[in-house]
């Protein structure tokens, strides 16, 4: 796994840390970041994601407000989408017979 825009987050063996500063009662610290997985990892395969708080004073927290834990699923074939070359000849084709249509017929006003 590679992780991507970690905001100084730092990566050790397969865990991603970060310090952050102390923070007085109704402060939050958020932050984001990508994972990206190998290729080789099958369609449907799940990741999971665990994350926990440990520091000075953290032990007066229950275990459920200490630790969150999430799972991705890996997608590795999406769906088509957007038209098909057939759609774009079909509607290239179409407006190329509509302008020539109207200029026939424009120069069967002027005649």
């Amino acid at each position: 796994m590679q992780v991507l825009g970690s905001s100084n987050g730092q990566m050790q063996d397969d865990r991603l840390s970060w310090r952050i500063p102390s923070l007085a009662p109704g402060e939050e610290w958020n932050v984001r970041y990508t994972a990206r997985v190998s290729q080789n990892l099958p369609h449907g395969q799940a990741v999971d994601n665990v994350v926990s708080v440990s520091g000075d004073g953290i032990e007066t927290f229950s275990l459920n407000e200490r630790v969150y834990s999430s799972r991705m699923n890996v997608i590795t074939q999406l769906p088509p989408s957007g038209v098909g070359f057939g759609g774009l000849f079909v509607s290239l084709t179409g407006m190329l017979g509509a302008i020539q249509t109207l200029l026939q017929r424009r120069k069967l006003l002027f005649a």
